[in-house]
């Protein structure tokens, strides 16, 4: 197999401080591709204040300056760099990645450079001086989930998202849904894109599970309105009527809501007041295995997102071994074999989401037959399954 020279942009790199959803997608990849001996390079946006490069399991990390705020970089630093780019301050991690990409193509431009189209990371890639193929994962336009007062903001970044998805070469989607909603944002023909699902590790089968006994239920992701977990909060006091012991773990990063209250004050809030009280714990991000281990110690995942652009959860649920509730959004019933291998809930629906996680916790036999049989589901979505369906899409 040629080995190749490849780059990844992405907002988000675990461990770098940036923002969104799409770094865990870009580490598997990166790491794989990089056991396989390709040369790898990931451009992330990062809380660092400079420029840096660290090799982390055979992938050059680039972390570069995500300067959201002008004071981080300095008054007259940051006009001047406004300026001369033409940025204003929300996107100039943009400009920042094309420094350190300058930096990267001094040995020989990449055979690929692929970019999630959020935020147009990659709209610096005008010509062949960076890459021979410019590849996009279409991963969500920055006001496909915004409230309409606010999208003016970001109408700018739209159009250069719309911009660099017509002149990719090569376009990837995770799921059939998501291709057909940008097509509808963008009011484009999407057809080209290439359905390639987001990789998960491979784990062995969890001979642990603790069946329904355990009465828990745990949730995983950031604390936002865009992920329902105010759904699931006010789901609890109806849960606890009939399971007076179940309780709900809330695992992620608290982030403020539009009325600015934090996702774990809206979740405290909503709880208490529909008879919640004392059915739920918040926690803040857990390592991956401890993360694991809250999974695979619970009764079931629940998902209620409003909105996603894939959703890698609910597979990592699958793998992990434990029963899943989710909302029934394009991208879940896709992924959940519209709803053989996971439970689907009416979406913001609390009382939808109630009888839906009760009825796993009455009946552990058929929960653990749905998660053997999505566990064997999900083997087609390994990490070691989706890079060479990558690679083919990439080279044409």
């Amino acid at each position: 197999m040629k080995k190749l020279k490849l780059g990844m942009l992405t907002d988000n790199y675990p461990n770098t401080g940036g923002v969104g959803g799409i770094g865990t997608y870009t580490r598997t990849m990166a790491e794989e591709l990089a056991r396989q001996g390709h040369e790898v390079h990931v451009f992330t946006g990062s809380t660092t204040p400079v420029h840096r490069m660290n090799v982390i399991n055979g992938v050059s990390v680039w972390e570069c300056p995500d300067w959201t705020n002008r004071r981080q970089m300095g008054v007259i630093r940051a006009l001047e760099f406004t300026m001369k780019y033409g940025a204003d301050a929300m996107s100039l991690v943009r400009y920042t990645m094309a420094i350190a990409v300058r930096q990267a193509i001094k040995s020989g431009p990449f055979d690929i450079i692929e970019s999630p189209e959020f935020g147009a990371l990659a709209d610096f890639v005008s010509d062949r001086t960076y890459t021979k193929r410019l590849a996009v994962r279409l991963h969500g336009p920055a006001n496909q989930y915004r409230p309409p007062e606010s999208r003016e903001t970001w109408n700018a970044i739209d159009e250069a998202e719309k911009k660099l998805t017509e002149r990719a070469d090569v376009l990837t989607v995770g799921t059939a849904a998501a291709r057909d909603r940008y097509a509808e944002f963008y009011n484009m023909n999407l057809d080209r894109a290439a359905v390639i699902g987001y990789p998960i590790p491979f784990r062995p089968r969890n001979p642990d599970w603790p069946g329904t006994d355990a009465c828990t239920g745990v949730f995983f992701g950031r604390l936002e309105g865009r992920k329902g977990v105010d759904t699931l909060a006010a789901s609890l006091g109806k849960i606890r009527s009939r399971f007076p012991k179940f309780h709900m773990i809330f695992n992620g990063k608290d982030v403020p809501w539009a009325d600015g209250r934090l996702g774990s004050e809206t979740i405290r809030q909503t709880a208490d007041a529909t008879g919640g009280s004392g059915a739920y714990t918040i926690n803040p991000p857990l390592s991956d295995a401890d993360l694991i281990q809250c999974v695979q110690s619970s009764s079931l995942c629940v998902f209620p997102s409003r909105a996603e652009a894939y959703g890698i959860v609910l597979l990592e649920g699958m793998m992990w071994g434990t029963p899943i509730v989710a909302s029934d959004i394009g991208p879940f019933k896709e992924l959940s074999g519209e709803g053989r291998y996971a439970l689907l809930a009416k979406t913001s629906d609390p009382d939808s989401f109630a009888e839906q996680i009760m009825a796993v916790l009455e009946d552990g036999g058929k929960a653990a037959r749905r998660a053997a049989d999505a566990y064997e589901y999900v083997q087609d979505s390994t990490v070691e399954c989706v890079v060479p369906r990558l690679m083919k899409a990439w080279m044409g």
